[in-house]
């Protein structure tokens, strides 16, 4: 096993599978050796760069004992089946986010791979980030004491950001966002606004769309349940609120205890989000800024100076997910990359999602 590389074969040619690649570069023992998707021309594109094996199919791909390792990247609402077929033939598995449409399909993944004695894990990179783990160790160490509230905010101002506005353009909708909702800054007009009904937000970016398991819990939202299954022991949903658009949530907020812990969590598609970590307890409070690119903690201890602990750049987002990947096939561990249960993880997705008629 010392001398064992990992060969990956891809599926899928989206932006992901780019990050994904240049990830591999910064490990010795991980090597991408094909690629399949259902857009044979990004596919084909991507192998050329990449110098890889291009695959007319997925049972192609994994069957080939050029692979032994399978990274899901096809669209959300693929994940499932094609994790399935990797599965089935006996390589360990990588799913982008969300692996599965609810906890069911998650629990029935779990099962064939330990059937076949292989791996499957979920590409939820942030949580294997040293900001996250940092995070995690000052809340064991006990220095805040009893854990009062815990706020998680993470999300992205896709609307913006795909009509192309300029900085002055989305600061000015942020604001009008915050103090008139039913109010955007129209990107035609560069310094006016206009009421605009929000049911024909999603025009400009048709890509959106429910039968392919998108919106703001699927896509952003998931990271930040993830986190609280790291944070808490035995979360209960208290209640949830939320806006959908033409069948899609584009925001979601949701109030959860867990024991005398409550925990606020917000996410979003369109609301320029801060996403961050704000963790209080009786003896002071962790801030964890920028969650999907950590540089800093901030530790507030009541009655003491506040104190930083900076974190150093990790390269591309999947470095710190697949050194653990690699690990885990190394050392035979036949669980999930991390502590959590990622099954507790999409039992509480699914209770939000039928507080908002989202199943």
């Amino acid at each position: 096993m010392d001398n064992y590389v990992c060969k990956w074969g891809i599926v899928g040619s989206g932006g992901v599978v780019e990050e994904f690649l240049s990830s591999l570069k910064y490990s010795e023992r991980q090597i991408a050796r094909g690629i399949f998707s259902t857009n044979a021309t990004g596919a084909k594109i991507l192998a050329q760069e990449h110098q890889l094996e291009f695959f007319s199919s997925i049972e192609e791909l994994v069957e080939s004992s050029k692979v032994d390792a399978i990274y899901i990247a096809s669209p959300n609402s693929q994940h499932f089946q094609d994790a399935k077929k990797a599965l089935a033939a006996k390589k360990n598995v990588l799913i982008e986010k969300p692996c599965c449409t609810n906890s069911d399909q998650v629990l029935e993944l779990l099962d064939i791979a330990r059937g076949q004695e292989v791996l499957v894990a979920e590409n939820l990179w942030i949580c294997h980030l040293p900001g996250i783990g940092e995070l995690l160790k000052q809340i064991e160490e006990g220095d805040l004491g009893e854990i009062k509230s815990v706020d998680i905010n993470v999300g992205f101002d896709l609307l913006g950001r795909r009509l192309s506005m300029s900085k002055y353009q989305l600061f000015m909708r942020r604001i009008f966002l915050k103090f008139w909702p039913r109010v955007i800054l129209n990107p035609l007009i560069p310094h006016g606004i206009s009421a605009l009904d929000r049911n024909n937000f999603f025009e400009p970016i048709p890509h959106l769309s429910k039968s392919k398991m998108q919106g703001s819990l699927m896509d952003f939202g998931i990271y930040g349940l993830s986190i609280i299954q790291l944070i808490t022991s035995n979360p209960i949903l208290i209640d949830v609120k939320s806006r959908t658009i033409n069948e899609i949530d584009v925001w979601t907020t949701a109030r959860i205890k867990d024991g005398h812990t409550t925990l606020n969590f917000s996410c979003s598609l369109f609301f320029p989000e801060q996403n961050f970590i704000r963790v209080r307890g009786t003896k002071g409070s962790l801030t964890l800024p920028n969650v999907f690119e950590p540089t800093k903690l901030i530790k507030k201890p009541l009655g003491e100076p506040n104190g930083i602990i900076e974190f150093p750049p990790v390269g591309p987002r999947f470095v710190s997910l697949l050194n653990d990947f690699e690990m885990a096939l190394k050392n035979h561990v036949e669980k999930n990359l991390i502590s959590r249960d990622i099954l507790a993880t999409y039992r509480l997705l699914d209770s939000i999602k039928k507080e908002i008629n989202c199943e």
